[in-house]
């Protein structure tokens, strides 16, 4: 006669870990994979966006003391002003210029012939290093604006509005570090939610292992029973 085979369950205790551990940590790389993509195109948005801005703001500066230095040159041609006091930006800058920007006149020989910055507080400044190592190259003289300076067809020099880098590179950190938070927490959030459903709806399954698990063990003792109930008539047989 032929001996019954066993159903062959999983060990005990392995039933109530092992597809939920597997599941959760799966679903868990993804999220952590798409959330770092998102905040990677989101930090390259904010990047281009923060650096946009700042351009903007020295081509304002930059046209508006344009147009006061051009206003300047008219009224020394018609002996109103003195030429000495050229270039004469202070009525403009006093009420546009903002921190960390700089203003100077080229003369027509590539030399320095007025500048002006506007000083910067050194915590408003602030951007980890590893962040101005990393990216420091990317926004080096990006936004820097230039506007030649002529009258009359003639050209006299060249008007330079720049903005410092470390300014540039803060502005653009507080808003990666703000996206940078938000990330982590979204991604905490997902990770806690998931893992409280997919233990709610994997808890029917673990009940069903469980089950099987005693039903492989049940059939087992049964199969043992019958062998040696079979193995002892053989043995009355030959006695």
């Amino acid at each position: 006669m032929t001996a019954m085979t066993p159903l062959k369950g999983p060990p005990a205790g392995e039933a109530a870990t092992f597809p939920s551990l597997d599941l959760k940590w799966s679903l868990t790389l993804r999220v952590v994979t798409v959330a770092l993509l998102c905040f990677v195109i989101a930090a390259a948005i904010s990047f281009v966006g923060t650096y946009r801005e700042v351009r903007r703001a020295n081509e304002s500066l930059a046209d508006t003391v344009g147009r006061q230095l051009q206003m300047q040159m008219f009224r020394i041609d018609a002996n109103i002003d003195l030429r000495s006091r050229f270039p004469d930006w202070e009525p403009i800058t006093a009420r546009a210029q903002t921190a960390g920007q700089c203003i100077e006149y080229l003369e027509a020989d590539g030399s320095i012939g007025h500048s002006s910055c506007m000083g910067v507080n050194a915590e408003s400044a602030y951007s980890p290093k590893w962040f101005s190592s990393l990216f420091g190259w990317l926004v080096d003289g990006a936004a820097d604006v230039t506007r030649p300076i002529s009258y009359r067809g003639k050209p006299y020099g060249t008007l330079a509005v720049t903005t410092q880098k470390a300014v540039v590179l803060a502005t653009i950190w507080k808003d990666v570090s703000g996206l940078l938070g938000f990330t982590a927490l979204l991604i905490a959030a997902i990770c806690l939610l998931q893992f409280i459903a997919i233990g709610r709806a994997l808890r029917p399954t673990k009940e069903i292992l469980a089950g099987l698990d005693e039903l492989a063990r049940r059939q087992e003792t049964l199969a043992q029973q019958w062998c040696s109930a079979t193995l002892g008539n053989d043995l009355a047989y030959f006695d």
